[in-house]
Formats: structure tokens, sequence, C-alpha cells
């Protein structure tokens, strides 16, 4: 980590009603793929509720706290979501470093 002092600057813009995602993780066996079980969080009080509400439900399960860059309707249903995150907490599992060494 490296740690640079910055001035004072105003943001381009900022996020009034901030949406949360949440993304808990499960492999079922190992050597199978996870499985993928994603909310969002609308109208959080910050993001200490969101962490908390991830930390009440995950059952055990491996998961992740994201906030949504860009606003996006939220509805009722499954809906996909486009927008840019920014992982504020927890860990992908699916997130993988690869390191191949070629022998003759």
């Amino acid at each position: 980590m490296e740690i640079h002092a910055t001035g004072h600057a105003e943001p381009a813009y900022g996020i009034e009603v901030p949406i949360y995602r949440v993304q808990f993780w499960e492999q079922p066996a190992p050597g199978y793929a996870h499985n993928l079980d994603a909310f969002v969080l609308v109208g959080a009080s910050g993001v200490e509720e969101a962490l908390k509400w991830a930390s009440d439900n995950a059952r055990g399960r491996v998961w992740e706290l994201l906030l949504e860059i860009e606003p996006e309707p939220v509805g009722a249903g499954l809906q996909v979501r486009r927008t840019a995150l920014a992982r504020l907490a927890g860990t992908n599992p699916t997130e993988h470093s690869y390191v191949v060494t070629l022998t003759d």
C-alpha cells in the first residue's frame, strides 16, 4: 500500500442515495463452480448498515459489499445490472491469479 498526501478538491459529482450490492458466494463442493446470490440495497442509512446486513445474512457464505458507481433504476424482479462497482469490503473467491510454468 502507498500513502500520498492530497489537496482538497471538489468531486465531479456525488452519489446522493448510494446503492449497495451484496454478493454471496458459495461453492457446493470442491472443484465445483461457485454459486452467486446477489442483492441490491437501496435506502441504507450508511455503509455500516449495509455491512451489518451482509454479515447477518451470510449464513456461512463468503460475501462482498460493493458500491454501484452510476445509479440504475431498481425495480421488482431479477434485473441485470451493468454499472461499474467499487468493492468496499469482503472478497470474491472467483477472482484468481494463475501462474503457469512451462517446462520441457
